[in-house]
């Protein structure tokens, strides 16, 4: 028989503190906003963070801020598809869309992994082998 246990209710200066810590606040900082002493707030602030329930609290948050802001794959590609096949942007307009895209991808881990081979080798008909793969590759991407 398993014995569930109730979780913590979070107290009027937990929520605080979670809600610093969501708006980017370290933990001392967040603990001084929640109401803690300033001169206790490093130490208050590391056990606070400490309690799981404090911590899933937060994750919790953080989900569902992630959720309501995210943009995913497909609307990026959508919206890149959008801007490259339209006549109403100009060219340097698109070219700002487009980086700016690029660096959602970056910041969300869309971006696909450079390939890259780094090897050493002294035998002149293998370099000449391998010099002929590398530039099929090139050409493929």
């Amino acid at each position: 028989m398993t014995v569930k246990t109730k979780t913590p209710k979070l107290t009027p200066k937990q929520e605080r503190f979670v809600k610093a810590i969501i708006k980017g606040k370290d933990q001392t900082e967040a603990a001084i906003e929640a109401g803690y002493s300033i001169h206790h707030a490093g130490k208050e602030g590391h056990q606070t963070i400490s309690k799981d329930y404090v911590r899933k609290e937060i994750e919790r948050n953080r989900s569902k801020i992630n959720q309501l802001f995210e943009v995913t794959f497909l609307d990026k590609l959508n919206a890149l598809w959008e801007i490259v096949s339209s006549t109403k942007y100009s060219d340097k307009e698109k070219e700002t869309a487009i980086n700016a895209i690029k660096e959602m991808n970056r910041m969300q881990g869309h971006l696909a992994p450079e390939k890259s081979v780094n090897l050493n080798i002294n035998d002149s008909d293998m370099l000449k082998d391998i010099e002929s793969i590398r530039d099929a590759y090139k050409k493929e991407y």
